[in-house]
């Protein structure tokens, strides 16, 4: 295939991945997440602040809370915000884009690897991946550090490595070519913009540090001419490049937090611990935070099995392993220990590494053989066929058959659409009703779907703990609590607090019921109450 149209058919994959991801966008933010990106995102354009504005009822103080990430995606969808305008519909379609970046990246990557077979395979995989299209279709600044990180890795190994692919070159090599020394440099500001966009992605670190420990070796192997010249040039030039693309981070670090060089994450209250590590949570599952990243890598990441039937004599394939296992090795070690690993995050988390085990199956795929591999990639196939069938498009019998194995579906596409019974996103039918049947000034109370009510049934939301705010607007105003998987995962908790309301002489009445599936407790029901002043 000439080069002309190969980048024409990569061209296609990425239109036709932003299609898919479009296509299976879902029509409301499911994400606390994603309002917070949007909200401080809008802040950042309008204000120049990084900030999440406070959208609920408060007693006055005016508190906003600091966003927990780093800037990168909000600062991003803030200058389009500058430009065009605030809208959700923007923010989506500027996520999608940026995360479907992935595609012709990965496509230009296999063939440099492997040939333009490999290429386009990897890219179809990529464009066609589920996981890939649920979770680019959503707000999250997951999507923008998943894209930088990507493209900071191809980037560098495109600069880096020979002609024939099989060695990596010096430093000198690579400043006698301006090709590859502009690589660099791009790789190294867009690894600024990842840890500008998530500090977490730091754990990935050693997957730069042996690519670059390649280059010294290479250097090594090169006549001393210029060597330690051209070494340094690399290391000041990397430095300085990630330190450009990292710069409005260490900005707004220091207007939020008085420190140049800080976590967003940490400050936000995240933290790593060793009993979630060890034990994980007493509720859920209750299973230690590193099986359940573990389970999540081979659930998730199915075609890594894939990498066996690579032949590990070539060094792009060993180069190609090592880089999938150095960013597999952290997350189960770092991320395992977060206590959103053991509720239902897990899956995010091991987004990174996707792309580069769907490049080895590319190869696989591409790459001939006698009968017997043929028959174990025929094997291969219509395994990860089945198991992506079952994992993202289940037939309702399994939901019923055994209740648990819903909580593998709920980075399904399909359930972007289509929930089953209102699982797993019952807030689309709540909203509904809230919308039809309550007054424009009712406020809201809710666990965890708050935001959705103040955007999208645009009623005012209110905290459910205090009380006393609760009982006064209770004199002028229509107050609701609505239930959601929250109040359905610490009953204990909601019967206290409602014992709690007779204490202010309130009671509740209930106004709407809805049927609802759970992994945990099979079949129930979500209500919405009315509280009344007795």
């Amino acid at each position: 295939m000439r080069n002309k149209n190969f980048y024409l058919v990569i061209g296609l994959i990425f239109v036709l991945g932003v299609i898919l991801r479009v296509v299976f966008s879902p029509p409301i933010n499911f994400e606390t997440d994603s309002f917070s990106v949007l909200l401080s995102a809008k802040n950042i354009a309008e204000a120049g602040r990084y900030l999440i504005p406070p959208v609920r009822l408060t007693d006055g103080s005016g508190y906003q809370p600091f966003p927990g990430w780093a800037v990168g995606c909000p600062l991003t969808l803030a200058v389009f915000f500058k430009l065009l305008g605030y809208s959700e519909a923007l923010a989506r379609l500027l996520t999608i884009l940026a995360a479907s970046a992935v595609i012709p990246i990965i496509g230009l990557l296999g063939n440099r690897l492997y040939g333009e077979k490999s290429g386009i395979i990897a890219a179809i995989f990529v464009a066609l991946n589920p996981f890939l299209i649920c979770i680019n279709s959503r707000i999250l600044t997951i999507n923008f550090s998943f894209c930088f990180f990507t493209i900071s890795i191809a980037l560098l190994l495109l600069s880096a490595l020979s002609s024939d692919k099989t060695e990596f070159i010096s430093a000198q090599v690579i400043f006698s070519s301006v090709k590859r020394w502009v690589l660099l440099l791009v790789s190294f500001l867009f690894l600024g913009f990842t840890l500008g966009t998530r500090d977490d992605y730091a754990m990935f670190v050693f997957v730069f540090i042996i690519i670059l420990a390649a280059i010294v070796k290479a250097s090594y192997k090169q006549a001393a001419e210029n060597r330690r010249i051209s070494l340094l040039k690399l290391f000041l030039l990397a430095a300085a490049l990630t330190f450009i693309g990292y710069l409005p981070n260490i900005y707004f670090n220091f207007v939020n937090y008085g420190r140049f060089i800080t976590s967003s994450h940490y400050e936000y209250g995240g933290r790593l611990s060793l009993e979630y590590f060890l034990h994980g949570p007493h509720t859920g599952l209750g299973l230690p935070g590193w099986i359940v990243m573990l389970l999540a890598v081979f659930i998730y990441v199915f075609p890594i099995m894939g990498i066996f039937l690579l032949n590990f004599k070539s060094k792009a394939n060993l180069l190609l392993v090592a880089m999938i296992f150095l960013i597999i090795l952290p997350v189960i070690l770092i991320a395992g220990a977060y206590f959103t690993a053991s509720s239902g995050g897990a899956p995010r988390y091991i987004l990174p590494v996707i792309p580069f085990v769907l490049l080895s199956a590319g190869a696989v795929f591409a790459t001939g053989g006698g009968p017997v591999r043929y028959f174990l990639k025929s094997i291969f196939l219509t395994c990860l066929i089945f198991w992506n069938v079952i994992l993202f498009y289940p037939p309702v019998v399994l939901f019923k058959a055994y209740p648990k194995i819903a909580y593998l579906t709920q980075y399904s596409p399909w359930y972007n659409l289509n929930n089953f019974l209102n699982y797993p996103h019952p807030v689309k039918t709540m909203l509904a009703w809230v919308k039809s049947n309550t007054a424009a000034d009712a406020v809201i109370l809710s666990d965890y779907d708050s935001y959705h009510y103040f955007f999208y049934a645009q009623r005012d939301i209110a905290s459910r703990d205090n009380l006393m705010e609760v009982k006064k607007i209770l004199t002028s105003r229509p107050v609701f609590f609505i239930e959601d998987h929250q109040t359905l995962k610490d009953p204990v908790s909601f019967s206290a607090w409602a014992q709690e309301l007779s204490k202010y002489s309130i009671s509740m009445e209930q106004r709407y019921s809805l049927p609802l599936f759970s992994p945990l407790k099979g079949q129930v029901q979500l209500k919405i109450y009315e509280l009344i002043n007795k």
